[in-house]
């Protein structure tokens, strides 16, 4: 059982990678980027509410601050000539907004995690709000409603990075990220964070300083969310504030939630079950929003541990079974 489960995750890496050479078209790999942009977005909001207890509805803003932050540094960049060569820019714009969303939500941290439970989740909502108006009304720098088109392609040196070939560098990007959660989250901090949305008093008790946990944890929450961004503004080419909207920031807590919050592959599930799903409801177009929804409240009241949980759970079940004496045949 355990070495299936050890297996497990690099049969589902290699069917990955091989995925994009059964279907000719760009269509379908273009939605296998969206799903791994979304997964990375949802690692991080799954390290801040499935392992740290904090739950939050601006993610989507983050993913914003990300996004506008790499479109505008390398819109204006992009006609330098030594950018133009070595695609620098497009590298210094991923950096730079992932950092930038990092720090907005160490700055959002800051008064948010004063609270708790639905205020939390109000405080977010009301960051993520902002952010959007802000987008919407400052139009000499962010367009405004019609967005920021043009922006600069993926490159490496001086090739362009196309949607086929870009699948596979986002690929390993989220294969990274899902590498840094487990590292993360085995982590004495992980095991502190985990402790944390056990017993905030049994943690401060042995001199954690928990304030001071849910800022960090928040801010690389917020990272991810940020570098998720950056990712999407290249891989379209053209963002606006409707991209950000507050569903967006539900959609990324109902991945958590229905892939499994806590677990390692939920983000995974969950993100590209809800990606896919509404790709797939296209033949009952009038009722799609409506089995969307069902499906999904249906799943979360009879799976409340999303996907991954109870799986994880059945797995945990059998390992007794099989150090129980009493059905060893040498008894």
């Amino acid at each position: 059982m355990r070495g299936a489960l050890r297996v497990a995750p690099w049969l589902v890496l290699a069917a990955l990678v091989l995925a994009p050479s059964l279907e000719e078209g760009s269509y379908y790999r273009y939605l296998g980027i969206i799903v791994f942009i979304y997964c990375i977005v949802a690692v991080g909001l799954n390290i801040l509410a499935g392992y740290a207890g904090q739950f939050s509805l601006g993610h989507a803003a983050l993913m914003a601050v990300g996004a506008y932050t790499t479109a505008l540094l390398t819109k204006a960049l992009a006609p330098i000539g030594f950018f133009q060569a070595t695609g620098a820019h497009i590298w210094l714009g991923v950096i730079a907004g992932t950092a930038v969303a990092a720090g907005f939500g160490g700055l959002l941290a800051l008064p948010a995690l004063r609270v708790r439970g639905p205020y939390l989740a109000m405080v977010t909502i009301a960051f993520g709000w902002v952010i959007f108006k802000i987008l919407q009304e400052w139009v000499p720098v962010t367009g405004g409603d019609l967005g920021l088109a043009s922006i600069p392609k993926v490159q490496i040196g001086s090739w362009i990075v196309q949607t086929n070939q870009f699948y596979y560098i986002v690929l390993g990007l989220f294969t990274v990220a899902m590498l840094l959660q487990w590292r993360l989250v085995h982590s004495p901090f992980g095991m502190r964070i985990r402790a944390m949305k056990q017993s905030e008093l049994g943690v401060a008790s042995v001199g954690v300083d928990v304030y001071r946990l849910k800022v960090v944890v928040f801010v690389v929450s917020a990272a991810f969310a940020g570098f998720g961004g950056t990712l999407f503004a290249h891989q379209q080419n053209y963002i606006s504030p409707d991209n950000f909207q507050f569903f967006s920031s539900v959609f990324f807590l109902l991945a958590v939630l229905f892939g499994g919050a806590g677990t390692q592959f939920g983000p995974l599930v969950g993100a590209a079950v809800l990606t896919l799903l509404p790709e797939m409801l296209h033949d009952f177009d009038k009722f799609r929003l409506i089995v969307y929804g069902v499906f999904i409240l249906l799943t979360l009241y009879f799976l409340p541990n999303g996907v991954m949980g109870v799986l994880e759970g059945g797995i945990r079940s059998l390992k007794p079974r099989a150090l129980d004496p009493a059905i060893d045949h040498r008894g």
